[in-house]
């Protein structure tokens, strides 16, 4: 996307400032240990505009109007801003008690190995087999106060082992409110019903499973349907 300011520039007074030498910039980073590549490329999106200047930016699209809250491009004077002694400073000197909440720090070290076991679980998940003509198909559902899941199952017969099935497909989703035990359980089962219905449509008979998780145990409810 490309942003005429052409107007807007030519009413601007550029900042005078002279780009420095490589050598100065090179001298400025030679304590340095960590660096970044968007520091320099992508600069100009680390400084915020002037609250009254905001209202200059504005941009129309199909989707509205819009106005930046930091510096873009076409700018007159971006390129040389970013690179500013005082600008960089600010950023190598950012204040991570702003990173705080009320909570504390937005990830804490526990944040993080929950972060990596989720990781672990999802490039562990078995793959996805399209289910052979004549498969027997199986539902499962369950569902919370605030979303519920499914899952599409099938094997060869019937009578297999329950050992035996295969994964086809996922769905899940939330609910617009807070939904109670009984509604949850029986919302997720319609959902998965509906989403997942391609996999079905053509069967005599599916079999559904509607799980009911608390916090010790998980029940189940299996029932058959006939299509």
């Amino acid at each position: 996307m490309v942003f005429n300011y052409k107007s807007l520039n030519d009413n601007t007074y550029k900042d005078q400032y002279s780009l420095p030498g490589i050598n100065t910039i090179i001298k400025r980073i030679g304590g340095a240990k960590i660096f970044s590549k968007f520091d320099l490329k992508s600069g100009f999106h680390q400084v915020a505009m002037d609250e009254e200047s905001i209202l200059w930016t504005a941009f129309l699209v199909l989707g509205g109007l819009y106005e930046w809250l930091v510096m873009p491009t076409s700018i007159i004077g971006e390129e040389t801003i970013k690179l500013q002694p005082h600008i960089i400073k600010k950023i190598v000197n950012f204040n991570e008690e702003e990173l705080k909440t009320k909570k504390g720090l937005r990830m804490k070290s526990s944040d993080y190995e929950l972060v990596r076991k989720i990781k672990e679980q999802v490039q562990n998940l078995p793959d996805l087999e399209i289910p052979p003509e004549n498969a027997y198909i199986i539902l499962e559902t369950d569902g919370c106060m605030e979303g519920w899941r499914g899952i599409v199952k099938w094997k060869k017969s019937k009578e297999d082992p329950r050992g035996s099935e295969r994964i086809c497909a996922y769905a899940s989703g939330k609910f617009s409110t807070t939904q109670s035990t009984i509604d949850a359980e029986i919302n997720a089962c319609i959902n998965t019903l509906e989403k997942l219905n391609i996999y079905y449509l053509d069967k005599q008979e599916a079999y559904v499973i509607v799980c009911k998780s608390s916090t010790t145990t998980t029940t189940t409810t299996t029932t058959t349907i006939v299509t």
